[in-house]
Protein backbone atom coordinates (compact mmCIF):
# COMPACT_ATOMS: atom_id res chain seq x y z
CA UNK A 1 0.00 0.00 0.00
CA UNK A 2 1.08 3.36 -0.62
CA UNK A 3 1.04 6.44 1.12
CA UNK A 4 -0.14 9.54 -0.37
CA UNK A 5 2.13 12.56 0.36
CA UNK A 6 2.04 16.49 0.11
CA UNK A 7 4.58 18.98 -0.53
CA UNK A 8 4.50 22.04 1.90
CA UNK A 9 6.83 24.77 0.91
CA UNK A 10 7.12 27.76 3.54
CA UNK A 11 9.02 31.12 3.47
CA UNK A 12 10.30 33.25 5.94
CA UNK A 13 11.75 36.62 6.77
CA UNK A 14 13.61 35.28 9.37
CA UNK A 15 15.78 32.53 10.10
CA UNK A 16 14.61 32.50 13.10
CA UNK A 17 10.66 31.70 12.09
CA UNK A 18 11.98 29.39 9.83
CA UNK A 19 14.14 27.24 12.73
CA UNK A 20 10.85 26.91 14.61
CA UNK A 21 8.73 25.49 11.81
CA UNK A 22 11.75 22.94 11.74
CA UNK A 23 11.25 22.13 15.12
CA UNK A 24 7.58 22.32 14.98
CA UNK A 25 7.54 19.49 11.83
CA UNK A 26 9.92 17.74 13.32
CA UNK A 27 7.68 17.01 16.50
CA UNK A 28 4.89 15.74 14.31
CA UNK A 29 7.49 12.84 12.46
CA UNK A 30 8.13 15.39 9.39
CA UNK A 31 11.44 16.07 8.50
CA UNK A 32 12.58 19.03 6.11
CA UNK A 33 15.26 21.29 5.31
CA UNK A 34 15.81 25.07 5.15
CA UNK A 35 17.51 26.86 2.61
CA UNK A 36 18.76 30.65 2.58
CA UNK A 37 17.92 32.43 -0.53
CA UNK A 38 19.37 36.00 -0.62
CA UNK A 39 18.84 38.90 -3.66
CA UNK A 40 21.81 39.51 -5.87
CA UNK A 41 23.10 42.62 -3.90
CA UNK A 42 22.75 40.24 -0.77
CA UNK A 43 20.79 42.34 1.07
CA UNK A 44 17.52 41.05 1.29
CA UNK A 45 17.45 37.30 2.50
CA UNK A 46 14.68 34.97 2.56
CA UNK A 47 14.52 31.48 4.75
CA UNK A 48 12.10 28.72 2.90
CA UNK A 49 11.77 25.64 4.49
CA UNK A 50 10.57 22.84 2.55
CA UNK A 51 9.02 19.86 3.95
CA UNK A 52 6.69 16.52 2.13
CA UNK A 53 4.80 14.60 4.30
CA UNK A 54 1.68 11.66 4.37
CA UNK A 55 -1.75 13.64 3.37
CA UNK A 56 -2.88 11.85 6.52
CA UNK A 57 -0.95 13.91 8.62
CA UNK A 58 -1.73 17.57 7.43
CA UNK A 59 -4.30 18.03 10.01
CA UNK A 60 -1.48 18.15 12.64
CA UNK A 61 1.18 19.34 10.84
CA UNK A 62 -1.08 22.39 9.97
CA UNK A 63 -2.27 23.13 13.64
CA UNK A 64 1.54 23.06 14.49
CA UNK A 65 2.31 25.73 11.23
CA UNK A 66 -0.65 28.04 12.57
CA UNK A 67 1.40 28.35 16.18
CA UNK A 68 4.27 28.87 14.09
CA UNK A 69 2.83 31.51 11.85
CA UNK A 70 1.09 33.33 14.79
CA UNK A 71 4.72 34.14 16.20
CA UNK A 72 6.53 34.59 13.20
CA UNK A 73 6.44 36.74 9.80
CA UNK A 74 5.44 34.26 6.95
CA UNK A 75 5.47 35.69 3.59
CA UNK A 76 3.92 32.52 1.69
CA UNK A 77 2.88 28.88 2.23
CA UNK A 78 2.46 26.62 -0.55
CA UNK A 79 0.41 23.26 0.34
CA UNK A 80 0.55 21.17 -2.71
CA UNK A 81 -0.87 23.54 -5.58
CA UNK A 82 -2.63 26.05 -3.20
CA UNK A 83 -0.55 28.86 -2.31
CA UNK A 84 -1.55 31.76 0.73
CA UNK A 85 0.43 35.03 0.60
CA UNK A 86 0.93 36.97 3.94
CA UNK A 87 -0.53 33.82 5.43
CA UNK A 88 -2.50 34.14 9.11
CA UNK A 89 -3.12 31.20 11.76
CA UNK A 90 -6.78 31.61 10.75
CA UNK A 91 -6.24 30.75 7.19
CA UNK A 92 -4.29 27.79 8.20
CA UNK A 93 -7.00 26.29 10.54
CA UNK A 94 -9.57 27.25 7.25
CA UNK A 95 -7.51 24.68 5.07
CA UNK A 96 -8.49 22.32 7.75
CA UNK A 97 -12.29 22.73 7.30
Amino acid sequence: MSTRSQSITITFESEDGASLAVSELAVQGTSAQTFKRENFDGNAVTWIVVAQSAIVALPKILDALAKVIASSRVRSLRIGDREIRNPTAEDIRALKG
